[in-house]
């Protein structure tokens, strides 16, 4: 993984001074056995990891100590006191960042092997069904894949390889025993597909690689569970810091910013002015719910740290430009002001993330619906190769069954390139672009009942009906656990886009009677920041119901702002203007 590498590479650059001996005890001692395992896969030792630590708290040592030295010339009493209680923790935190990391990693890489943990055993069985060599289904389901799981499972096929006295099985051994009782489904899993190698009856090797398929299942769902119970403090958290707080914020700031005139003479200035109201609503709040919300999907049993395209993250930079230049411009518009800005700022960065994400996010869909098709039709090829018939014969017999375009499309093609190509059924399923659309698994199940039917023809329609149940049921489980999470989604998305912005248009209004009895200005002011944070709410919003739901992609995050943010800044523009109209004729 590119964080490990650069982890190591970051403590060969630090490692500058060595460690005294009581400064590695405590390093050893601080240290799991999860995380040591970890530092040894990486070759990275533990006097290089005390030597970085110690070297970081040194270099920020000095930092601080310059840094109070400056800061005692020109502040005293109090605000010098917190500035030294701060620099004086900071060498200590940054020895224990270090410290730490490989802890931080090693969880990492425990969730990254859950993610992938379905598909790999899913395609060791797959493998199993056919031959049941584990070196076989070792390195067909290490080609296949590019998770933490996979790159373990090429490392062990790697060691056994090097290693003369070892053979595959004692490593493979080794794999299993290293995984944390977080991952003990996984474990056991693992361990029935080792036991599957030596059963000699075909009934009891289909029975335990159906057994590991059910467990490692099973994991995933109950991760799933345990995520979804502890949801409710964070999202009440998520909700309070980031609307709550904001909205309640905001409906004092009439107060805050008004001038009070005790006499002719004395006048009492704001306690608050535009620039802190400013900073409260536009980077604080903001900036603290995007880390809260990072910091609970980064729990997700089923989230991957996937870095995004380059190319995403250049149209990304171009949204954001287009937002602060279409404002500034609409800005000088004199008409209808500040309405006109938040409506530019929302709309034209909404209309190009909707132009170009939209492939992108019919493809997804597409993707989704080709897969349930391509499962039932796995179903129905099954069947068929029950009754007889030959994979050729199952898939076209399938087709005409079966009310599904593309794998009308799918089973015509591979058809036409079997007969006047003279291509394999398993290399005509491999290089089919309507297969290609479906997640891996699905399209190495198809490979495998093509691989299966040249081996062992009879029993490849009973190999079709076990993987079909089996994708089935992994993809019911993942339904379900989005279902779960339908509440919380429902509950900010709506949150976003019609309760915070009418209640912070309201508030506006307020604001707006308040400076037209007392003389105040800066009404235009406040509208444009609560404007400025419904938008960013709404990305935030967006963020953390993508990653909920596991759309991880850039386009899947952003196209659901670009729908999302139109919505909210009408629901905000015309609250405030409605309000601020019917609490003036009042008043």
């Amino acid at each position: 993984m590119a964080g490990d590498t650069d982890f190591v590479h970051r403590v060969g650059s630090l490692s500058k001074i060595g460690a005294p001996d009581f400064f590695c005890r405590k390093v050893r001692s601080s240290l799991k056995d999860e995380a040591a395992s970890w530092m040894e896969r990486q070759d990275l030792k533990l006097e290089d990891l005390s030597s970085a630590a110690f070297s970081l708290m040194a270099m920020m040592s000095t930092i601080s100590l310059i840094v109070i030295l400056l800061a005692s010339t020109v502040l005293s009493g109090m605000s010098l006191m917190l500035m030294v209680l701060a620099l004086a923790v900071l060498p200590l935190l940054s020895a224990l960042s270090i410290v730490q990391t490989p802890a931080k990693l090693a969880k990492k890489e425990e969730s990254a092997m859950l993610v992938e943990s379905p598909s790999v055993v899913g395609m060791m069985s797959m493998s199993m069904h056919i031959s049941p060599s584990l070196e076989r289904a070792v390195s067909y389901a290490s080609s296949h894949g590019e998770g933490a799981l996979s790159r373990r499972l090429r490392k062990v096929s790697w060691d056994a390889m090097a290693d003369w006295k070892e053979d595959l099985g004692s490593e493979f051994m080794g794999l299993t025993s290293s995984l944390s009782d977080s991952n003990r489904n996984l474990k056991q899993s693992l361990q029935m597909l080792l036991t599957a190698t030596a059963e000699r009856s075909r009934v009891g090797l289909e029975r335990l690689l159906d057994k590991a398929n059910d467990l490692v299942v099973q994991g995933v769902r109950e991760k799933m569970d345990q995520y979804v119970t502890s949801l409710s403090f964070p999202t009440m958290v998520l909700f309070a810091f980031g609307v709550l707080l904001p909205v309640m914020l905001f409906s004092l700031v009439p107060m805050f910013t008004m001038k009070v005139v005790l006499s002719s003479e004395t006048e009492v200035a704001p306690a608050m002015g535009f620039g802190q109201v400013a900073f409260l609503m536009l980077v604080l709040f903001p900036v603290c719910t995007f880390l809260f919300a990072q910091s609970t999907l980064s729990k997700h049993p089923l989230r991957t740290g996937t870095e995004p395209r380059k190319e995403d993250s250049k149209r990304l930079v171009l949204v954001a430009s287009l937002a602060v230049v279409s404002g500034l411009a609409s800005s000088f518009v004199p008409l209808m002001q500040p309405y006109v800005t938040l409506g530019t700022v929302a709309a034209l960065p909404s209309m190009y993330i909707l132009w170009r994400w939209r492939a992108e996010h019919s493809g997804s869909k597409d993707g989704e619906r080709i897969e349930q098709e391509f499962i039932l039709a796995l179903f129905q090829v099954g069947n068929c190769m029950l009754s007889g018939s030959s994979l050729e014969s199952a898939v076209l017999t399938s087709s005409k069954v079966l009310r599904s375009e593309s794998f009308r499309s799918f089973s015509s093609q591979v058809v036409h390139r079997v007969r006047t190509e003279g291509l394999t059924m398993a290399q005509a399923f491999e290089s089919n672009d309507v297969l290609l659309k479906a997640s891996p698994l699905v399209m190495n199940a198809y490979v495998t009942i093509a691989e299966s039917s040249v081996i062992d023809p009879e029993s490849t329609g009973r190999t079709a009906v076990n993987l079909a149940k089996y994708l089935s049921e992994l993809r019911e489980s993942e339904r379900k656990g989005r279902d779960r999470l339908r509440g919380v989604v429902d509950m900010m998305s709506y949150t976003s886009m019609l309760f915070a912005p009418i209640v912070i248009g309201v508030t506006g209004s307020l604001y707006d009677l308040v400076s037209g009895i007392t003389g105040s200005e800066g009404s235009d002011t406040l509208v444009l920041i609560g404007g400025l944070y419904t938008i960013e709410l709404c990305v935030v919003v967006s963020y953390f119901n993508g990653g909920l739901l596991g759309h991880r992609s850039v386009g899947s995050t952003a196209y659901d702002f670009a729908r999302r943010v139109p919505v909210a800044i009408t629901s905000f523009c015309l609250t405030s203007m409605i309000a601020g109209q019917s609490l003036t004729a009042l008043f």
